[in-house]
């Protein structure tokens, strides 16, 4: 049986999401040792998803659409801005709580 291709589009922001696994927030001038979440992306057999967006003109911007391309997602709608990516530092508790800490950049360009 063949399977029907449903397409999706995408049309919002975009950021380098920075996940940190912390015990408690670090107090004013404290240091804390984190570790780092790993992010994975898969793409996905039936669907063909395209995004539209601004990605940052710097490192981020740039792994951000690689990654994105890498698992299959189209960027062709998808410009540079003039200035810094988005980014997004997400600190997550031990008990799964989260606070979100959100760098605007290309994303109010």
């Amino acid at each position: 049986m063949t399977q029907t291709r449903r397409h999706i589009l995408v049309v919002g922001s975009v950021g380098a999401y920075i996940v940190v696994e912390v015990d408690r927030m670090p107090a004013r001038g404290d240091n804390q040792a984190a570790t780092i979440a790993k992010l994975i992306g898969a793409d996905h057999p039936t669907l063909t998803t395209k995004m539209a967006c601004q990605f940052g003109n710097d490192n981020h911007g740039n792994m951000i659409k690689e990654t994105l391309q890498s698992v299959g997602v189209d960027t062709s709608l998808c410009s540079q801005a003039k200035c810094s990516s988005g980014l997004a530092f997400v600190f997550v508790y031990p008990d799964g709580d989260n606070s979100i800490v959100i760098v605007s950049g290309a994303n109010s360009a």
